[in-house]
């Protein structure tokens, strides 16, 4: 919105809940007011790919579309290919792909592709990012450049000794320049945990780990949701992407570590069903051979009704949440497959 005042620009928003409802209505309000920008997290480009019917697309007119700016969550390259495959023969063009990073803290925009440049999509070792690095790989895992800065100063640091890391060593994201805010109002502690006083100015410690190639930031996750097994970094869209692609039933999932009674990390998969689905035990099957042959770990599966898994209204899944409505007995399950180990550390419903 700000922007949009600062460039007195015209600015038309449609609502989450007509969006979800009705996606075709973004896409009509674009070829009506011939929008130049568009802004979705990776989420809604994907419901727009899924959900908008052949039928709906007549008329449909997305060549004015210089921007297209993605970001809130991990942008996946499948979203993209999806979208602009969908979209393509309606005028949307690959080039207006605006992948980019931001944050509230930072008055949102934090990196970004620049207009006119499209994805940059790269590959790297899928163990070496397991390790905090990320080695350029062909076979390797891609993942999509969230662009650079523009008048924000940017660092990737380790998140115990604060100290700045080399390119391609994934670290904690920090933040530093003229649009950080002060800090949280009438929040001291969370103030302190959060802006970081150094030297060299105040850096806002964003919470995510990623790193930096070619100049480029990429962001791999979440400090707080790496899910650790047996001294292994995994990242919990990664577990949720292989089961998603292990069965056509699958709609979004959360993954997470629980710790068990006997102290250790294990991986947990809430995964939502669509309708229609068929027999549950060939689901979990193909998620836990899925998962078994892409990451070598057990995994406990857990099957919900569509609609079960939290978001926020960005669209990012709300992960520790979805832990807590599992340990308070809150989530009505279709079915599980879990070890004992967790199976004590959960309350289920009776």
């Amino acid at each position: 919105d700000l922007h949009a005042l600062s460039a007195a620009a015209d600015l038309i928003l449609t609502s989450p809940s007509t969006f979800l409802a009705r996606p075709i209505t973004w896409l009509e309000m674009i070829t009506r007011y011939r929008a130049t920008c568009a802004v979705a997290p990776d989420f809604g480009y994907m419901w727009c790919a899924r959900r908008i019917t052949d039928q709906q697309l007549d008329g449909i007119d997305l060549s004015s579309l210089t921007m297209a700016v993605t970001g809130a969550e991990r942008i996946k390259p499948s979203t993209l290919d999806a979208f602009t495959r969908r979209f393509g023969p309606h005028g949307f063009q690959p080039q207006a792909w605006a992948a980019s990073y931001g944050m509230a803290e930072a008055t949102l925009m934090i990196t970004s592709t620049r207009q006119g440049v499209g994805p940059t999509i790269t590959r790297f070792s899928a163990a070496t990012l397991e390790h905090h690095h990320a080695e350029p790989d062909p076979d390797g895992t891609p993942l999509v450049a969230s662009g650079r800065t523009a008048d924000l100063r940017l660092r990737i640091t380790d998140p115990h000794t604060h100290e700045p890391l080399p390119d391609r060593r994934i670290g904690e994201i920090w933040v530093s320049g003229i649009s950080l805010g002060d800090g949280y109002h009438h929040q001291p502690d969370a103030t302190a945990n959060t802006f970081h006083h150094a030297a060299d100015g105040t850096w806002l410690r964003t919470g995510d780990l990623g790193f930096l190639h070619n100049e480029d930031l990429y962001v791999t996750g979440r400090l707080k949701e790496t899910v650790i097994i047996n001294g292994r970094n995994l990242y919990p869209h990664d577990l949720e992407d292989a089961a998603h692609r292990a069965h056509c039933a699958t709609g979004h999932g959360a993954a997470f570590a629980i710790t068990a009674p006997d102290g250790h990390e294990h991986a947990v998969l809430i995964q939502e069903l669509r309708d229609g689905h068929p027999s549950a035990k060939a689901i979990t099957d193909a998620i836990t051979t899925a998962i078994g042959q892409q990451f070598q770990i057990p995994i406990g599966i857990i099957l919900v009704p569509a609609g079960t898994v939290r978001r926020t209204t960005s669209g990012k899944i709300r992960r520790h949440h979805m832990r807590d409505l599992l340990q308070t007995g809150e989530i009505h399950i279709i079915h599980q497959e879990l070890t004992p180990a967790i199976t004590s550390a959960i309350r289920t419903p009776a």
